[in-house]
């Protein structure tokens, strides 16, 4: 039953999107509701929906966290991604709204009083302080073994950064898009070397491995077949893969300083773990062999007509 200002729900019907604290945020998604839950009055801190960007999740939680250091409660936050969203599930998120939740308890959204005017617009430091921290590698891909096709030489750039993340020491990182050179335009083809067109600087997805090491040490390993652009550097906002407990490598509840002072002393290696290799490339160097090859000699054409009308007569009724 529905009464005047309260939407009654059972289990809300999830919007069509993802959460951006998972690891599957849809950035196609165009739009994003953001909410906070006191942790100690239990308050449900609602925001109107805005336009997707990849920094949402960061700034949220920013202005969310300076709301606990000013002397405010602690919160825990929530944003989701949608294209299309039930009514009864955006109430949840809205401020003004008022809902009943599962266990029948009536329940009343308000605004968030810790987002400024333009806040998912708006960078935070966080986000500068992120870019200062964060590294370029030039990766290779794998040079063509014997047996192989495919390009030599040729690069493709990866940001990265180390992040602890609850306890975990997490390698974050992003293929950066259109940054695929080539030294030479070499190209391996049945253990021959052709000089072909450089491959296109596009890069969509590329299988991505690397150690972590302190100093001669190796700490930690990752491997990802699908590595690709990612949307931020967060936890929970972009690529992120495991590398080590930090419990293992520092005392019970590190500072900050602490964490940053061991990252700070930690290597990383990065390498493709695929050859590059190109259809049109193969394409370019079989045009080029068979205009190269010489014409057989009158003979041997002959001969194969003679074949070909032996066959044919051979399969007359």
């Amino acid at each position: 039953m529905i009464a005047l200002g309260t939407l009654v729900v059972g289990p809300p019907a999830r919007a069509q999107g993802l959460s951006i604290g998972g690891p599957d945020w849809e950035a196609k998604d165009p739009h994003v509701v953001c909410r906070a839950v006191g942790k100690q009055t239990k308050t449900i801190y609602g925001s109107s929906p805005v336009t997707n960007n990849p920094n949402i999740r960061k700034r949220y939680d920013y202005h969310a966290k300076k709301f606990e250091t000013d002397g405010g409660e602690a919160l825990s936050t929530e944003c989701i991604s949608y294209t299309s969203i039930a009514p009864q599930y955006l109430a949840t998120f809205t401020p003004g709204a008022s809902f009943v939740n599962t266990w029948k308890e009536t329940r009343h959204v308000v605004a968030s009083p810790f987002l400024p005017a333009g806040w998912a617009e708006t960078p935070v430091p966080t986000e500068s302080e992120d870019a200062q921290v964060r590294k370029t590698a030039i990766v290779n891909f794998q040079a063509p073994q014997r047996g192989e096709s495919g390009y030599a030489g040729v690069t493709f750039k990866v940001e990265y950064m180390l992040i602890g993340c609850f306890g975990e020491l997490h390698l974050a990182y992003s293929v950066v898009p259109n940054s695929v050179r080539s030294s030479n335009g070499s190209y391996w083809l049945d253990d021959r070397v052709y000089q072909v067109q450089p491959p296109s600087t596009t890069i969509n997805a590329v299988t991505l491995n690397g150690t972590v090491t302190l100093g001669p040490v190796q700490i930690g390993r990752f491997g990802d077949n699908f590595a690709a652009q990612a949307l931020g550097f967060g936890c929970f906002s972009g690529q992120t893969k495991k590398i080590a407990m930090l419990k293992d490598h520092l005392p019970p509840n590190p500072s900050k300083a602490q964490t940053q002072a061991f990252i700070d002393k930690l290597t990383v290696y990065l390498h493709a773990g695929t050859v590059l290799r190109s259809t049109a490339a193969e394409s370019q160097i079989r045009r080029a062999q068979a205009a190269a090859a010489p014409p057989p000699p009158p003979e041997l054409v002959e001969q194969r007509k003679a074949s070909a009308r032996g066959f044919v007569q051979s399969w007359q009724p």
